[in-house]
């Protein structure tokens, strides 16, 4: 096993990490939300349900479409390297 080198937490480093996952969130989320807002809202709107519940359904699709979003823009996130590190999960038995 390759030997780790532990370096500090920087506010530098924090932003970086933060910044990939916002931007992916909300980008991801919001084609993710958008996609099934409107397939939901396009069959429910061709079977005549009233649009007061398509929005309704639509929303609620849209907050439980963000959690599968939000955990493989995570893993995305936890995968990257930045130009000065990378993020690594480390057993704690290896310590």
């Amino acid at each position: 096993m390759a030997e780790v080198e532990f370096i500090q937490v920087t506010w530098l480093r924090a932003f970086k990490v933060w910044w990939s996952l916002l931007w992916r969130g909300i980008l991801f989320g919001f084609l993710a939300g958008a996609g099934i807002g409107f397939i939901l809202g396009f069959f429910m709107g061709l079977a005549g349900v009233e649009s007061e519940t398509i929005k309704n359904v639509c929303t609620i699709a849209g907050y439980i479409v963000s959690i599968p979003v939000g955990i493989a823009v995570t893993k995305w996130v936890l995968g990257n390297r930045y130009s000065d590190f990378r993020i690594a999960l480390v057993s704690e038995k290896s310590q």
